[in-house]
């Protein structure tokens, strides 16, 4: 079994995870019929790495999505996929600066929260502090 076909069947079949269905991406046979003539429309575009030969074809070939539909969907695929996995690492890496032994009993919530703000927030001498603590102390703190 070669690679594309493989891609066609995990991509071409619905997939029941955790009781949530979820439906085939591209028809792994049509993508199998398109092959024979992506692989030699490929041969013209040896000298490219991976993402300079895609944006060329879809450049000189404006029909290219309608001609090969099932290709063009497993090129979205691969364009989307994570190459590495650093962001993940980097999200754990912050989560464990952020929820220390001493901070063991703060909720996923106010961690989400945390990670939100350290990866998305101002930078530390960026941020105004003064006008933070104003608008926090507008807020009505009485107990509900």
């Amino acid at each position: 079994m070669n690679e594309i076909e493989i891609l066609g069947n995990f991509y071409g079949q619905d997939k029941k995870i955790s009781g949530n269905l979820f439906l085939a991406i591209l028809n792994s046979e049509n993508l199998n019929h398109e092959w024979p003539s992506i692989k030699f429309l490929l041969s013209n575009y040896r000298n490219f790495n991976f993402s300079e030969a895609w944006k060329s074809i879809f450049s000189d070939f404006s029909n290219f999505n309608q001609l090969y539909p099932e290709t063009t969907k497993l090129i979205s695929i691969s364009f989307n996929l994570p190459l590495t996995n650093a962001v993940v690492e980097r999200i754990f890496s912050k989560q464990n600066l952020i929820k220390t032994k001493l901070r063991n009993r703060m909720s996923i919530f106010t961690l989400n929260y945390l990670l939100l703000i350290s990866f998305n927030g101002p930078k530390l001498e960026n941020f105004n502090f003064q006008l933070a603590y104003e608008e926090w102390n507008k807020l009505d703190h009485r107990i509900h």
